[in-house]
């Protein structure tokens, strides 16, 4: 995801003309994640838009008072997590609405622990989530339990993807 973020930031800033070129575009936002300006600018869109910057500055969080593990049901290797169930799981949670008239439950929502292509043992676990009420959690239990697939297959190493994404743009 980070290296999604970089490529995709990266050609923003040369098309907004804010940087000569991709590569030096992905310096400038490698060097703001590291020097704090990245966070710095992160807090301050929370605060624009009426949120509680110091809470999030401090890390107090309230997470949900429901919270359940899930576990790898088998040894292998992580071939997919489907981000659109898993995101469908966590709307369900109450960490976004299904209708407009749906409140958000802030402390709602799913952490992965895990990512594909990563060996895992039975019983590992490969997520958290959190919610309001059990039976929110029981309600995503299926969906979490449909996006995660693993098996035996490894997978191509990460290092690799660039490579292909330029193969495949030459």
């Amino acid at each position: 995801m980070r290296e999604l973020c970089l490529e995709l930031g990266s050609w923003m800033l040369v098309l907004g003309k804010k940087a000569a070129s991709v590569k030096d575009a992905k310096i400038t936002l490698e060097s703001s994640l590291k020097d704090g300006t990245a966070w710095e600018k992160f807090i301050e869109f929370i605060a624009a838009q009426g949120g509680d910057a110091g809470r999030l500055e401090k890390q107090e969080l309230d997470l949900s008072s429901f919270q359940l593990v899930y576990q790898a049901e088998k040894a292998g290797i992580i071939q997919t997590i489907d981000a659109r169930k898993i995101g469908i799981a966590a709307m369900l949670l109450g960490a976004g609405r299904e209708t407009k008239e749906s409140e958000i439950d802030y402390g709602a929502g799913i952490y992965l622990l895990k990512k594909g292509g990563e060996r895992v043992e039975a019983g590992e676990p490969l997520l958290q989530l959190f919610s309001s009420s059990k039976e929110k959690i029981e309600k995503a239990m299926p969906l979490v339990t449909e996006a995660i697939i693993i098996g035996d297959i490894e997978l191509f190493s990460h290092s690799d993807v660039p490579t292909v994404i330029h193969n495949i743009r030459t």
